[in-house]
């Protein structure tokens, strides 16, 4: 009897720790795993109110030792001034207040740029050359889409530049299409290449009623972007609709 009640109690436990071991799953291996740990949550404070905004990652460190975050512009040129932004390693976490250093939003450009003041360690995604690319190649891509959670999407290039048409206005011409999984949320995310391991471009838009992929900014853009001046917060009311 003893003997019986020992393996009911033994199985008990397996299940028990089976079932505590399947509700959380092992991170990401390899190069991915640097990229997810420097992928985090970007969330707007107004008072007692905290809304999920965007996907931003670590591109770089300040001369005082704060990293430097990038996401999309429309994630902050689109909401009122005076909020608070923050960062999260994941939906739920602990969050970290972030200052503005620059943001814009037009037809042509749509980046951000924050400093994170943290003793947490981050991994720097290196930022590439996407005039180098070939349709095809191989993209992995770190988002929240939807402010689910962080979530691992691996796909390819596949178009060229956009050009203006009748079906790509101003805010389509100019970005490149990948085959990867994203929502709302996800813009704002890294897209880096598996061939060079580098950041080529940042998810801007995915079209709302069809299933053709991520609208991808270029990230060669990121210079044009840190040479132009300082776009008030929010956007200006002509600029709002780029």
């Amino acid at each position: 009897m003893k003997r019986a009640l020992a393996f009911v109690l033994a199985l008990a436990l397996t299940v028990l720790s089976f079932g505590v071991q399947a509700s959380t799953f092992r991170p990401p291996s390899g190069f991915d795993a640097k990229m997810w740990d420097s992928t985090l949550a970007l969330y707007g404070t107004m008072g007692d109110t905290t809304h999920f905004l965007c996907t931003t990652e670590v591109i770089g460190r300040a001369d005082d030792g704060a990293y430097i975050l990038l996401s999309a512009g429309h994630c902050v040129q689109t909401i009122p001034a005076g909020v608070q932004f923050s960062v999260s390693d994941d939906i739920g976490s602990p969050r970290t207040d972030v200052s503005m250093l620059k943001a814009y939003m037009k037809a042509d450009i749509d980046m951000a740029i924050f400093a994170l003041k943290t003793t947490k360690k981050y991994q720097v995604m290196e930022l590439g050359d996407s005039t180098d690319l070939q349709i095809g190649e191989e993209v992995v891509n770190l988002n929240f889409a939807l402010g689910l959670g962080k979530q691992l999407s691996h796909g390819t290039i596949s178009s060229d530049i956009l050009q203006p048409s009748g079906a790509c206005d101003d805010d389509c011409s100019g970005y490149f299409l990948i085959q990867a999984y994203g929502a709302g949320g996800s813009s704002g995310s890294a897209v880096i290449s598996e061939r060079t391991h580098k950041l080529i471009g940042l998810v801007i838009w995915r079209a709302p009623n069809d299933n053709i992929g991520l609208g991808v900014e270029p990230i060669s853009k990121f210079a044009t972007f840190m040479a132009e001046p300082n776009q008030p917060h929010p956007a200006p009311p002509d600029e709002d609709d780029n």
